[in-house]
């Protein structure tokens, strides 16, 4: 009888202690799904305060400017925080139907290419702006009368040189030209990507209008 009452209790004991070791598993379990969830929704709530910057370019009426913005913006955010924080980069994509100019042709460009074209465009616009004849630099002749061109040059004796600053005027103003049309020029966006895991977006393209 003494043996029964100790087996009983001994099975008793492993049954309760079955029971809290159950308890424990399933409160084990409630936390954790508690903490993804809250992590999951952090995740989805960071992603959508990122997006939030960018999804002001998911429209149809784009300008160049803004686009050269959006390039640059990717850019700084690849170099620094994706790649210091572990997060995928931004693509971009932007097609140009149509020639623009020199710098900007027909084709499809990066965020990386666009900074590129434009840098280059701007660098060649400068100096042919420094270039100088008559003690005028060629930005400031630019803005002169075919009539005032040829009385300066008449007065500094340099004649011969006119026709050499002609040239240079209107490749200035050319480039001056291709810059203002790239930044006014028309763009639509056609896609939208986004990161699985974390919901960011990794992806925009644009075409001109």
């Amino acid at each position: 009888m003494e043996n029964a009452s100790k087996a009983l209790i001994m099975a008793g004991g492993i049954f309760i202690a079955l029971l809290v070791i159950t308890l424990l598993v399933f409160f084990y379990n409630n936390i954790v799904t508690v903490q993804n969830a809250d992590e999951e929704a952090e995740i989805i709530e960071q992603a959508a305060e990122f997006n939030k910057q960018y999804d002001v370019y998911n429209r149809n009426n784009l300008y160049g400017s803004e686009i050269l913005s959006l390039a640059n913006k990717m850019e700084d955010y690849n170099r620094k925080e994706a790649a210091e924080k572990g997060y995928p980069e931004i693509e971009m994509e932007v097609t140009i139907t149509e020639n623009i100019g020199t710098y900007f042709a027909s084709g499809t460009y990066s965020a990386q290419q666009l900074q590129n074209e434009l840098s280059n465009l701007q660098d060649k616009i400068e100096e042919y702006a420094n270039v100088s004849y008559c003690g005028k630099r060629i930005s400031d002749l630019s803005a002169m009368r075919t009539n005032e061109l040829q009385q300066l040059f008449k007065d500094n004796n340099s004649t011969g040189k006119l026709s050499e600053a002609q040239a240079v005027i209107t490749k200035y103003v050319t480039l001056k030209a291709e810059q203002t049309e790239m930044r006014t020029k028309g763009f639509r966006c056609t896609q939208v990507g986004y990161d699985e895991p974390t919901g960011r977006i990794t992806l925009m393209k644009f075409t001109s209008t």
